[in-house]
């Protein structure tokens, strides 16, 4: 196999990601103001601390686009390890100290760490290494596929437990992607669906609120509180028409639609920025994602284009959501846009796995290396 050979950061990759934490900044300003002002006293309360985020996360992407990626595989089990444990100890802190509330935040002092972010991160990183380890192999059930999955399935359950339940659907999404990309049968793929529908339906139906939404979104029920959050977000769209209100007119964002600055800012932007802002918005997304695909094919080893692919993925699906959930394609559920949504975690881990992403990009091997042949004879 030809040794790795450098070439330029790609810097397409690199303006996306710049630009969209810019326009997000902007957008973020825009949304949160007048909440902002009603909670706090202070307008510019949440822009000052996503700026602080950005800073870090900034800092990071720099990093971790100087380091080889490679440092990450040496570290993937050990991480992967790590996340289930921070995972664990979130739900045991919240249960023994008696908060009330959902246990998705680890205190850490003066700031918390949101452990299903790391999580999803580490399962990227840990299945990007399991998958270009075993080649071929994970086509063999019990040596193969099964103990990435039961990974899958133990992250998705701590997860779960929190509660967020969407959170765990989704890294489930993702970990089930990267191994059928890695080689995985689909009657496989399948037969393991199959038998963990029952526990995904119980899951989903567990809890009182999640069934109410999933029987508003179908119709079946008539619940204004249920609706009400993407009531107003539709309004909010519809306001913006073609070419919106302007930046900053959003009428819904004075405390009418629920979370503008988090799970529905996407309705804020629609509304001013119109159906144009908003469709450009997603056409650089999908133009990330592509750079992502393109970095992922000429990525140096198998390790590098899962981790690409892995990491392009996950931020694709988070907008799919996002997005749906704004315009009522999907059920009412509290996923963020990223780079976009107040938050801090979400906004640092991905800012991280871009700077993970453009260092990939500077090492490429000679487009006939032997891994896609093997790929090919475990479709086969």
């Amino acid at each position: 196999m030809p040794e790795p050979r450098t070439r330029p950061m790609d810097r397409t990759a690199l303006l996306l990601t710049v630009n969209l934490v810019a326009a997000g900044v902007v957008l973020l300003y825009s949304s949160s103001g007048d909440v902002a002002a009603e909670l706090t006293g202070d307008h510019m309360y949440f822009l000052k601390r996503q700026l602080l985020r950005v800073a870090l996360g900034a800092m990071l992407l720099i990093m971790a686009s100087r380091i080889d990626y490679h440092y990450w595989r040496r570290w993937s089990g050990q991480l992967m390890a790590g996340a289930l444990l921070l995972l664990l100890m979130t739900l045991l802190i919240h249960k023994f100290a008696g908060q009330p509330g959902v246990a998705r935040w680890l205190p850490l002092g003066l700031v918390s760490l949101q452990t299903s972010d790391l999580a999803r991160f580490a399962l990227i990183v840990y299945l990007a290494a399991y998958l270009d380890r075993k080649g071929a192999g994970i086509t063999h059930f019990r040596h193969g596929l099964l103990p990435p999955v039961v990974i899958i399935g133990a992250t998705m359950f701590l997860i779960v437990l929190a509660p967020d339940f969407s959170t765990a659907a989704l890294t489930g999404f993702l970990g089930l992607t990267l191994i059928y990309i890695g080689g995985a049968r689909v009657k496989q793929l399948a037969a393991l669906g199959a038998a963990a529908l029952p526990v995904f339906i119980a899951f989903l139906v567990a809890e009182p609120y999640r069934r109410l939404r999933i029987q508003s979104f179908l119709g079946l029920v008539d619940s204004p509180a249920a609706s009400y959050q993407v009531s107003q977000s539709l309004i909010s769209l519809g306001n913006g028409g073609w070419i919106g209100t302007g930046l900053g007119n959003s009428v819904e964002k004075k405390l009418f639609l629920p979370a503008p600055h988090t799970d529905f800012v996407f309705a804020i932007i629609g509304e001013e920025l119109g159906f144009i802002g908003a469709a450009v918005l997603l056409l650089a997304f999908l133009w990330l994602f592509q750079r992502g695909v393109v970095i992922a094919r000429h990525a140096g080893d198998g390790f590098g284009m899962f981790l690409a692919l892995g990491i392009v993925s996950n931020m694709l699906l988070y907008v799919l959501v996002n997005t749906g959930v704004a315009t009522q394609v999907l059920p009412n559920t509290g996923v963020p846009l990223p780079l976009i949504s107040y938050g801090g975690t979400h906004l640092v881990f991905t800012l991280l796995s871009l700077g993970i992403l453009l260092n990939i990009s500077t090492t490429a091997r000679q487009p006939e290396w032997r891994r896609r042949l093997t790929y090919a004879q475990a479709r086969s």
